[in-house]
């Protein structure tokens, strides 16, 4: 049984709303671990290494998610190379740059890490492309080696993922040039109007399969936004139409089951405390947790 830490990205920078970067804070005093406890997951917290002094004391919002996501690089590499399984919790989705960059790093080959991204966006803006600027929109971009600023040397300019080992599930709110840009190097996406169609269950084990085949293993990240604004209030860019509780857990369960050994990270994006209501945001990240790492905690 791997030892589980839950590494915070205290930064809401990349977003429109930036008070996701509570989230971390939120979690720690509310409890979050006794609460994984209960639902069979023993996790305890990394220290966040960047205050909020000095944060506030970088100069631009590119700047400050530059900063984090270093940080959280190197915290996730740590994790790994004591053998421990790393989960990391924000704040806005650009801090899947950190996440998955010292995933990568850990491995003998950088083009062997697979990932599944659970959101109802594809983040696969470009800083040309992007309507709004904002750094969570773009972060799939930039893993797969799209990028011109300080945030690129991060990946240290190079792909962290290739397009045939990436599958998006459950997207259903994108701009023309995210899709361009995402068929014409032959990523996979699953749009929930797929997912209805198909059953979340099938879309599910066809990804895992994807991202398992001829990679080192794989990465799940995913932004809270994927489901249903009723499931889960707690997130500043709500979504009508998404995946439910039950369908999730029963579809990843089903899915995941036998590859397991494979998993070698997991992230949990935009989760806005602020924005939830009676906590079943955070309730629902909970169960999340505890049903993709059910095989690795036994």
């Amino acid at each position: 049984m791997q030892k589980i830490s839950l590494i915070p990205y205290s930064c809401g920078a990349g977003a429109g709303n930036k008070t996701c970067a509570d989230a971390p804070e939120y979690l720690q005093k509310t409890g979050f671990t006794d609460l994984l406890r209960k639902k069979g997951v023993e996790a305890s917290w990394l220290p966040d290494l960047i205050s909020k002094e000095i944060l506030d004391r970088l100069p631009s919002n590119v700047a400050k998610v530059a900063a984090y996501c270093a940080q959280l690089r190197n915290q996730v590499q740590d994790v790994l190379v004591s053998g421990g399984f790393p989960i990391t919790i924000g704040g806005d989705h650009s801090m899947a740059i950190g996440t998955w960059t010292g995933v990568a790093d850990c491995l003998h080959t950088r083009r062997k890490l697979g990932l599944i991204w659970i959101d109802a966006h594809m983040d696969a803006h470009t800083a040309k492309t992007s309507h709004s600027g904002n750094r969570h929109g773009m972060p799939v971009s930039y893993l797969l080696g799209y990028g011109d600023d300080e945030l690129i040397k991060i990946t240290k300019g190079e792909p962290v993922i290739v397009p045939y080992q990436l599958c998006l599930i459950g997207v259903r709110s994108f701009e023309r040039e995210e899709e361009e840009l995402l068929h014409s190097i032959g990523a996979k996406f699953f749009t929930m109007e797929e997912v209805r169609k198909r059953g979340l269950s099938d879309v599910m084990l066809e990804a895992v399969k994807i991202v398992s085949a001829h990679t080192a293993g794989f990465g799940i990240s995913i932004d809270v936004d994927a489901f249903d604004p009723e499931i889960a209030p707690g997130t500043g860019t709500l979504e009508s139409g998404g995946l439910l509780k039950e369908q999730f857990i029963e579809a990843i369960e089903f899915a995941i089951k036998g590859y397991t050994s494979q998993l070698l990270a997991l992230e949990i994006a935009e989760y806005n405390p602020h924005l939830d209501k009676n906590n079943i945001t955070a309730n629902l990240i909970a169960e999340i947790i505890s049903a993709i790492l059910k095989d690795k905690t036994l």
